[in-house]
């Protein structure tokens, strides 16, 4: 995670980016499965927000 802030830092969204939206795909997976769809929802927004 430490590597992940340093790449941000030098302002390298997009080594970063890749990463991120696996984080938000997996972690919207769990939401579907725990039926949170408040948490759903917001990690799709900011997937769609990152995708452009």
């Amino acid at each position: 995670m430490q590597q992940n802030f340093y790449i941000l830092r030098q302002g390298n969204w997009n080594t970063f980016q890749p990463w991120e939206i696996a984080k938000l795909k997996n972690l919207s997976l769990i939401a579907s499965m725990t039926n949170d769809i408040d948490w759903q929802h917001e990690l799709c927004s900011r997937i769609e927000k990152i995708e452009g």
